[in-house]
């Protein structure tokens, strides 16, 4: 009944899923780690521009089963938030 609300629901599981399959694609746990760390760079970027949606998208695709249980991935990466 909402076209609009539809779609932006729609954009916003495209996004989280393309986060998740991009780092689940990666072979190996260093460049699974390297994405994780650069998609975390990123949402920290929309951070400052305060763009609150992406940041959503993002974590939504950071927390996704699949990502979250590639644990020596998760123990590689290194980052700080600030």
């Amino acid at each position: 009944m909402a076209p609009n609300l539809l779609k932006m629901i729609a954009q916003f599981n495209r996004v989280s899923r393309w986060v998740a399959s991009m780092i689940v694609r990666a072979r190996h746990p260093k460049q699974r780690s390297f994405l994780i760390s650069r998609f975390i760079d990123v949402a920290n970027e929309c951070r400052k521009l305060r763009n609150y949606d992406t940041i959503a998208q993002i974590t939504a695709g950071l927390q996704n089963a699949s990502v979250f249980r590639l644990k020596a991935s998760w123990k590689v990466c290194s980052f700080v938030l600030t």
